[in-house]
């Protein structure tokens, strides 16, 4: 483990110690944990929080307290704290590319299909200043429940642009147009462009 490793180099003249909860991915459970390992436990530094709504859940307890929250996972842009790291990827590294791949080789006119979820309603909003920037259009936005994988999209010069999130279930998305998707296990956050229909 990292702590291990920087406890026991001879170079560091400090040591950590780890505190570790487990909110079970409940998104109320994390405000309550942060709190504990704030108040109770006396923590400066917290790592952790995988989905948006769970840090958005600990960023005002961090925020009042002046703790620091590194934040590990991919966020969707549009927020900036000083009590906050944002480690993982933004928009620009992983919504820009697809979305621009999906311009130049399948289709200008975009069928925006995602979880009813922070993320989706961030990148959308990129999704369709890129594709107005491009003389593009965006036929339709469908939001599905979280976790939820039931709808359709369909039209042959469409092109389809995917955000969803899942929690715990198994999903499927079959494709019958030009990009295989296949089987995906416990996806935490899936990403995908295609053409044709296509069901999820």
């Amino acid at each position: 483990m990292a702590i291990d490793e920087i406890n026991n180099h001879p170079d560091f003249d400090f040591s950590f110690t780890g505190h570790v909860r487990d909110p079970r991915g409940v998104i109320t459970e994390y405000h309550t944990v942060c709190d504990d390992l704030i108040r109770n436990t006396g923590v400066e530094h917290i790592i952790g929080c995988y989905t948006s709504a769970s840090r958005k859940q600990v960023l005002p307890i961090v925020e009042r307290t002046d703790r620091l929250l590194w934040y590990p996972a991919r966020y969707e842009g549009f927020e900036c704290s000083d009590n906050v790291i944002y480690v993982g990827a933004s928009p620009n590294h992983n919504v820009l590319p697809l979305v621009r791949y999906m311009l130049d080789n399948i289709s200008r006119h975009v069928f925006c299909v995602g979880s009813n979820y922070v993320w989706t309603w961030e990148t959308n909003r990129v999704t369709r200043e890129l594709v107005t920037a491009a003389q593009g259009s965006i036929l339709a936005e469908r939001l599905l429940e979280l976790g939820g994988m039931d709808g359709e999209a369909q039209g042959p010069e469409e092109g389809v642009f995917g955000r969803l999130h899942e929690s715990e279930e198994v999903g499927k998305v079959h494709d019958a147009g030009h990009v295989g998707i296949g089987e995906l296990h416990r996806p935490r956050q899936l990403e995908f462009v295609g053409h044709g229909r296509r069901r999820f």
